[in-house]
């Protein structure tokens, strides 16, 4: 089942968060409530400017990671009766749009996101000759 979009939000750093609804009937009356945030983050050299950690060479993480790396978050709940989902799926995004603000619109979140991308990465190709 393709998730539907429900919000596009627009975040002081410049990045832009998309809520979607994933949820789907499991049995009867009863869903599973998904609701998902995504962002697409573009892997530039202002983006990794913010983080602080370490110097990147942008052509190594382009070369690993490609032009944007995708970020991911769901919340789920199961076995919610039809006459409660939509105040599960409200809770849901209204937790995500207080995230969205304090910690997704943070300016080195999405250097910092692409860095722990970058990192987990060269570790995979580390295991594998």
């Amino acid at each position: 089942m393709e998730a539907k979009l429900i919000q596009n939000k627009s975040l002081k750093n410049g990045l832009t968060v998309q809520l979607l609804d994933a949820s789907r009937p499991i049995a009867g009356d009863r869903w599973f409530v998904s609701v998902l945030a995504r962002m697409e983050i573009p892997v530039t050299l202002e983006t990794l400017g913010n983080t602080r950690n370490m110097d990147l060479d942008l052509n190594e993480v382009l070369d690993l990671l490609g032009g944007t790396v995708l970020f991911e978050q769901k919340q789920e709940r199961n076995f919610i009766g039809i006459t409660e989902k939509e105040g599960v799926m409200e809770k849901m995004m209204s937790s995500f749009s207080a995230l969205a603000e304090s910690y997704f619109s943070h300016p080195e979140f999405a250097g910092n996101y692409i860095l722990k991308q970058f990192m987990e990465m060269k570790k995979r190709q580390s295991w594998y000759p």
